[in-house]
């Protein structure tokens, strides 16, 4: 009897009925959607272990290829392993953001701007080479401060009421998330100094000078899950800063305010400062001693100071004892100071500074961009030449700011800044409003890289000719220098 049973189940599971023979079709192709899935057969570990190894916009891409993809690619775990496993930016290369005007008001005060980040000797279309852009009139008063962990940092210019900035990752997309002081007192302002990341911490900071009733005092603000603001232990400093020129490297952040002898060094874990005196020798009645912004060289900082004259001038490199290292001395032709119409006087500076291999690549920028040099100093003879340099490309200071220690990641900004409920619904709300803008501000874009295609141009003229280096020193690249 119960043999008869089972020969009638099997025979009915051979028949089927329509709805489970449907059924049964359904879940084979949905099998084998799966198994034709790209890498299908190969365990989460492993596969993320072979994601991790592509440049961060190629796994971005790689988001597309199946939900598996994307949902592993976006996880926080596969953001560290990235940050460890990805391939550097091909050497030499230069990160950079530039910056074009888009809109004037009738009394022709600029009212919008465009700023593109690019990375030059990665290829316009290379996947390591991320090109994004931002217009508008909300970022206009930004400038770029520093970059940590691929995350590039814009701040007003000067000191703002609630410390505004934006964070920004150009290799993930479009997309930036606005930090601000919660709750700031009454008469106080905050001036943006740098974006640091804490190893044992794993938190993202900021480090920020506020200026309360004429006194000033250094503040540290933690992002994260719950937001915090405290000061930072700097007895015996002067932290009255200026400046905003900054650096982050290996959890500390480097601050250098031209108005001073010193270096600002900030341990993000510890949040500590301490101080770094400036090498070279100062110029007697001149009080800028640095010339040139912090700098990376060797995966080191690198600052240029003066050498006790105002055509000497020192490169150095930082120890890991924090003692300098000179590398070379340059000596600069002609007159190094020029003063504007206003009769303000400005010097020669050294706007960036590559490592080629024995020979060192080495920008001038002057006044103006008919003063701009590119020399190319050899280590071992101890000799500068004169680079072939195309005038009519050469971009003024004001049009772009090296990005030092640039290095593409997936951290997205909205993973460092976690939001409230009633905040991400008040900003999607905004953005749906904003998104009647989108053919405007696409128009902004496409007429914002027209305008900064000079500077592009010549941030690949720099990155070929330092390809070159060092056996192209003396192949029709250089002449000598007249004081050499």
């Amino acid at each position: 009897m119960e043999k008869k049973a089972a020969e009638d189940e099997i025979v009915e599971e051979q028949r089927g009925t329509p709805a489970s023979i449907a059924s049964a079709a359904s879940k084979k192709r949905k099998r084998g959607a799966v198994d034709g899935a790209p890498g299908a057969g190969v365990c989460d570990d492993v596969l993320g272990s072979i994601l991790a190894r592509l440049p961060a916009r190629t796994a971005v891409a790689c988001t597309a290829l199946s939900k598996r993809h994307r949902r592993l690619i976006l996880s926080p775990a596969f953001r560290s392993l990235h940050c460890r496993l990805a391939p550097p930016l091909p050497r030499p290369h230069v990160a950079y953001v530039a910056t074009a005007p888009l809109r004037w008001t009738r009394e022709r005060d600029l009212v919008s701007e465009f700023k593109g980040f690019h990375v030059a000797g990665a290829g316009i279309g290379a996947s390591a080479a991320p090109m994004r852009a931002l217009s508008g009139e909300r970022y206009f008063e930004d400038r770029y401060i520093n970059t940590c962990n691929g995350v590039v940092l814009l701040a007003a210019d000067g000191y703002s009421r609630r410390g505004r900035c934006v964070l920004w990752n150009p290799a993930v997309a479009d997309v930036v998330r606005d930090v601000t002081v919660p709750h700031p007192a009454k008469g106080t302002d905050y001036l943006v100094l740098g974006l640091g990341y804490g190893r044992r911490s794993k938190t993202y900071k900021l480090l920020l000078c506020r200026w309360q009733r004429f006194e000033y005092s250094l503040q540290v603000y933690a992002l994260g899950g719950q937001p915090r603001l405290r000061a930072v232990s700097s007895t015996g400093l002067d932290t009255k800063i200026q400046s905003q020129e900054s650096l982050y490297m290996d959890g500390t952040v480097f601050v250098l305010d031209v108005d001073k002898p010193v270096i600002l060094a900030f341990d993000v874990d510890e949040e500590t400062v301490t101080t770094i005196n400036l090498p070279g020798k100062r110029v007697r009645g001149w009080p800028r001693h640095a010339r040139s912004t912090l700098m990376e060289m060797d995966e080191r900082l690198c600052l240029a100071a003066n050498l006790g004259h105002h055509h000497r001038v020192g490169l150095w490199l930082l120890r890991a004892d924090r003692r300098w290292e000179r590398r070379c001395v340059i000596e600069l032709e002609g007159d190094v100071y020029h003063r504007d119409e206003k009769g303000d006087l400005y010097d020669c500076s050294v706007a960036g500074a590559w490592d080629c291999g024995g020979v060192l690549a080495l920008y001038i920028q002057g006044f103006t961009a008919s003063n701009n040099r590119l020399c190319l100093y050899h280590l071992a003879t101890e000799k500068m030449f004169d680079a072939k340099l195309p005038r009519d490309v050469a971009p003024e200071c004001s049009k772009y700011a090296v990005c030092w220690g640039y290095r593409p990641t997936l951290v997205a900004p909205r993973s460092i800044v976690e939001l409230s409920q009633d905040e991400e619904r008040r900003r999607s709300n905004a953005a749906d409003i904003m998104e009647a803008l989108k053919p405007l501000n696409e128009k902004d874009s496409r007429e914002g890289r027209k305008d900064a295609l000079g500077t592009m141009c010549f941030m690949e003229f720099l990155v070929n000719t330092m390809r070159k280096l060092p056996d192209g020193l003396h192949a029709g690249l250089t002449y000598p220098t007249a004081n050499r």
